[in-house]
């Protein structure tokens, strides 16, 4: 599958390294030209300097390169995924999959960033035919890239989209798994760092383990309760979206 990678920071430069090892046609985007002439250069991203890319990966400053293609995966800041889509969207070709691997919430709307996707397409390219995606899950950049065991959750309102998208990331370290959740799978990944910075302060603090414990559990427990609410399913927050990344994130030293 030709697949258009726009941002090329460590979880981007990750995903490229992983989808271009499962044989994809890999364009990695970035608007700061160092950064693209550096790994144009040295084939390695500064903050992931373990992890080779492989050859083959095409670099651009060029945003219609990445966004004309078949899957095109937006894994820029969330603060900056507005923006993006509105550059890439005038590029997205009929029947593309568009997919979110970065997790937060639009401060002015409180959309969702697959929604703030769809509200772009909607504004600027209307006729467009397409699906939306989120990726989301315990996938620290620096351990995908080195090929470490990880799973990731492909969720689309279409299931057997999510299956064809959790087929494009498996590998024989990365296990993909599908869901039909969208939004539960967007706020358990926006939702996780509050808690996961409680966690951080609560560890500073010198408060030990049985506090850490607390704080994960119970805050799961909160963030279910926005999700039903919202009309989500709960098994997606005892899940690898759900229960998986705040682990990772609120443990992780």
């Amino acid at each position: 599958m030709k697949i258009g990678i726009l941002g090329a920071g460590t979880w981007g430069a990750a995903l490229a390294l992983l989808l271009a090892n499962n044989n994809h046609t890999v364009t990695l985007w970035s608007a700061i030209s160092d950064e693209i002439d550096e790994l144009r250069l040295t084939s390695k991203h500064k903050n992931l300097p373990d992890s080779q890319l492989p050859e083959g990966i095409e670099y651009t400053t060029d945003i219609s390169n990445a966004a004309s293609c078949e899957l095109v995966i937006f894994v820029v800041p969330s603060q900056f995924m507005r923006a993006t889509a509105e550059l890439a969207a005038p590029y997205f070709v009929s029947g593309v999959l568009v997919a979110s691997a970065s997790k937060g919430i639009e401060k002015e709307t409180l959309y969702s960033m697959t929604e703030i996707i769809e509200d772009v397409i909607a504004k600027t390219n209307p006729a467009l035919v397409y699906e939306v995606v989120a990726l989301s899950g315990p996938t620290h950049a620096e351990e995908v890239a080195k090929g470490l065991p990880t799973s990731i959750v492909a969720a689309a309102d279409n299931e057997s989209t999510a299956l064809k998208v959790a087929e494009v990331f498996s590998s024989t370290c990365m296990r993909a798994y599908a869901n039909t959740d969208v939004k539960g799978v967007e706020l358990c990944g926006a939702l996780k760092n509050i808690i996961a910075i409680a966690a951080g302060a609560n560890r500073g603090m010198g408060f030990g383990d049985n506090s850490t414990a607390m704080l994960i559990t119970r805050g799961m427990a909160e963030i279910t309760r926005i999700g039903i609410a919202m009309g989500c399913e709960r098994s997606t927050f005892m899940g690898l979206a759900g229960i998986g990344d705040l682990i990772v994130t609120a443990t992780s030293v």
